[in-house]
């Protein structure tokens, strides 16, 4: 299973994570974790701050090591269980800012947030290459996707780039 195989190289705690809204990457909160946890407040002034509907969360281990970095990216939209941005931001911060490891933070990822056992349980879905700067996320070219269960599906830009 890849949440085994992970949590045995990904021994440490997260050392950065990052919010952003709509994808608006650029307006991202991003908080390391020698930071102080931010209160309930800041997290009201951080969803009031302006509307939106996709809330984006990276975890970010090793952040400052490019040959170990890991990023886990978690989309908070309308297919997961928890209907609550605060919620969703407050359970995010717990589990930085606690003593969890890998295995532990994904499994809580899928009970309280997901609803259902889900990460890391199924198949890609896709495959970006990017430059890692802030975001793991920002420019992403895609590569492939899959379509279905039963298949992938190239893009132009994997068949036109073989060496990749």
């Amino acid at each position: 299973m890849l949440k085994n195989t992970l949590s045995k190289i990904i021994i440490s705690r997260p050392d950065t994570i990052q919010f952003a809204k709509d994808r608006k990457y650029e307006e991202s909160l991003i908080i390391p974790r020698s930071s102080v946890k931010p209160t309930d407040e800041d997290i009201d002034d951080y969803i009031q701050k302006e509307q939106f509907e996709l809330l984006i969360v990276e975890y970010i281990w090793n952040s400052t090591d490019d040959d170990s970095r890991f990023v886990l990216t978690v989309f908070f939209d309308k297919k997961c269980k928890l209907p609550d941005n605060k919620k969703f931001i407050s359970i995010c911060f717990d589990l930085f800012y606690s003593d969890t490891n890998f295995s532990e933070i994904i499994d809580s990822i899928d009970n309280k947030i997901i609803g259902k056992p889900y990460l890391f349980l199924y198949p890609v879905e896709s495959v970006n290459i990017s430059v890692f700067n802030h975001w793991l996320s920002v420019g992403p070219v895609e590569l492939w996707k899959l379509v279905s269960l039963s298949g992938m599906v190239e893009t132009p830009r994997l068949q036109a780039k073989h060496a990749i």
